[in-house]
């Protein structure tokens, strides 16, 4: 898909609106009822979502000759800023009988967030109750507990489970461009390796491929101070092609909230005696 930068008199500041944008076009066709050529505009629109989406940034254009400034015709870069996040959403971009598919998806993700808040607050609850000494095992609890972040479950499929489609994508890879001209310039390549986790990793860290050159970046250094692959500046890297992948729920999750499985199991050596009649 493309994204369209916009005009002098009406840019565009997000990848979003660039999206939307290239999804309408205006064409000219024979009118019937007027009887003669007429200007239309052609929406499109999403049928189905692909397992990976690429989005390209119309960066390069084309510059017309100028007789009164004295230049000839030149390919040029737009650096112009355009904002991107982790992820992408599509729900605008899809037709109406795919719109009603992800939204069965959405609540199921929804779901599926509250579900690892859940888990997340009773692991909490138990490890406080521990350090306050409440448990008479003096070995520690074995936890029956997934925290794994809901962004990493997403992008899991389980063979032989059904998938749901959520409109969301997750940017996992990033072409981007530094130089001020078309024919000229350098390109590297950047990768999602590790999400956050707010434990070792505070950050999204990425892996530069440079050349032969290849070193671990934070995401907060890749989108501000000297580096922005979001535009801006013209001598540094722009993201020229961004990469995603689909994030997709479990159509069942298993278990609702508030059922017997988000209750804490017993742990061998906890379960208290009956006295003794």
């Amino acid at each position: 898909m493309m994204c369209h930068l916009g005009t002098q008199t009406e840019p565009v500041s997000h990848i979003h609106q660039g999206v939307t944008l290239s999804l309408k076009e205006h064409i000219e066709k024979s009118s019937p009822v007027l009887g003669r050529n007429a200007q239309y505009e052609k929406t499109s629109s999403l049928n189905s979502l692909p397992p990976y989406l690429v989005v390209q940034f119309a960066r390069f254009g084309y510059k017309g000759a100028n007789e009164w400034a004295g230049t000839s015709a030149s390919k040029v870069k737009l650096i112009r800023k355009i904002a991107f996040s982790h992820t992408f959403d599509v729900f605008d971009c899809a037709s109406d009988d795919l719109k009603k598919k992800l939204s069965v998806g959405r609540v199921r993700k929804k779901e599926q967030e509250d579900i690892e808040m859940e888990r997340a607050k009773a692991a909490l609850s138990r490890e406080k109750n521990k350090e306050q000494g409440s448990s008479s095992s003096s070995a520690p609890a074995k936890e029956d507990v997934d925290t794994t972040p809901a962004e990493d479950v997403d992008m899991k499929s389980a063979s032989g489970v059904e998938e749901l489609d959520t409109g969301y994508y997750q940017l996992i890879g990033i072409v981007s461009h530094k130089g001020r001209t078309a024919d000229g310039g350098h390109y590297v390549g950047w990768t999602l390796h590790k999400k956050a986790d707010g434990k070792e990793f505070k950050d999204d860290r990425w892996c530069l491929f440079d050349d032969d050159d290849v070193e671990f970046v934070n995401w907060k250094d890749m989108t501000g101070g000297g580096t922005d692959l979001c535009g801006g500046k013209a001598d540094t890297q722009i993201a020229y092609i961004n990469i995603y992948k689909k994030i997709t729920v479990p159509a069942d999750l298993g278990h609702t909230l508030g059922s017997k499985d988000d209750e804490p199991k017993a742990v061998e050596g906890d379960e208290k005696k009956a006295p003794s009649a």
